[in-house]
């Protein structure tokens, strides 16, 4: 299974409707979850049975030996409700079991969903716009290294093809790394904002807490390893690095941050939820730099500390 494969994997808006069916009944034999969820001339059944079964795979939900659907045993207290949903989904994506062959285009659990998600993010959103799957698949094979080119309709992509292109934009949405613009039309915002917001509070021991930029960005690889840093960002990252050429990937200079990222913390600290403070006296190698346009340094910040204008955004009571 794909997470991308519409046609034979599901939908996130299926998802929802499945996941709120089995907060509220808990256990629910397979034939009643279908039938209730696919109600005539509304859903085929078709998408609802393939949408269960990618996520039981996922781990959010599970079946027993007499097949009945519940939500999985793993997924915590504090994690079952639909508010949360989003933030549960992501966490199960990028988990290291669901992307175990990054690179893999058969029975690819999420790894497709991950390989494209790190590539978009690694991009310069000053200058890449992704309006449209042409943009797309051109800056693509810009910066492919030259072993994966070839004619093989199977050959390795970051985006296998054009199908992947809309569940793509819709899951980028749905877990927090994208918005959707309409200058120029039907422009994919490439912005972990939202992504990043909802993990605050697994990083920062409590609210008004205050740690070094190193820690923040480390930890933040470890929470969303798609992310500067984390292990499948660094393995794409490693891979644009093999082309050359007036069109191959910059990485952004002197150890800066992506601006995809950098784009995040400013807004963060905007909106308040994070405070960014430079030091003068703190040593260089606790220190974050973020990157505006053309790759100058916007800001050099120190530390942060965590200020959500409300508890939604810190789940630890």
């Amino acid at each position: 299974m794909s997470l991308l494969n519409r046609a034979s994997d599901g939908m996130h808006s299926v998802l929802i409707v499945l996941f709120e069916l089995l907060l509220a009944e808990k256990t629910v034999a397979r034939e009643r979850v279908i039938g209730l969820c696919s109600p005539p001339h509304a859903v085929d059944s078709k998408q609802v049975a393939q949408t269960l079964g990618t996520w039981i795979k996922l781990g959010l939900f599970d079946e027993d030996d007499k097949g009945n659907i519940m939500i999985h045993a793993d997924v915590r207290r504090e994690e079952k409700n639909i508010e949360g949903l989003a933030r549960l989904t992501r966490r199960l994506v990028l988990q290291e079991k669901n992307n175990r062959n990054l690179y893999a285009v058969e029975d690819s659990k999420a790894a497709d969903f991950t390989r494209a998600l790190c590539w978009m993010l690694a991009q310069d959103v000053y200058s890449v716009s992704f309006v449209g799957w042409d943009d797309v698949q051109r800056r693509m094979m810009q910066q492919l290294p030259a072993d994966l080119l070839g004619d093989d309709e199977q050959n390795l992509r970051f985006i296998t093809n054009k199908e992947r292109w809309a569940p793509i934009k819709a899951w980028m949405v749905w877990f927090g790394f994208a918005w959707n613009g309409s200058h120029p039309g039907k422009v994919l915002v490439m912005d972990p904002t939202v992504a990043i917001r909802d993990s605050l509070s697994d990083i920062f021991p409590r609210v008004g807490a205050t740690i070094t930029g190193k820690q923040l960005i480390s930890s933040l690889a470890e929470a969303i390893p798609v992310l500067d840093r984390g292990c499948y960002r660094v393995d794409i990252e490693s891979r644009l690095k093999e082309q050359t050429g007036p069109d191959a990937w910059v990485a952004p200079p002197n150890n800066q941050l992506s601006t995809s990222l950098s784009r995040a913390l400013l807004r963060l600290d905007d909106d308040g939820i994070l405070k960014a403070t430079r030091k003068d006296d703190a040593p260089d190698d606790i220190r974050v730099l973020l990157t505006g346009r053309n790759g100058a340094v916007l800001h050099q910040y120190s530390h942060f500390s965590f200020q959500p204008k409300d508890r939604k955004y810190y789940s630890h009571g």
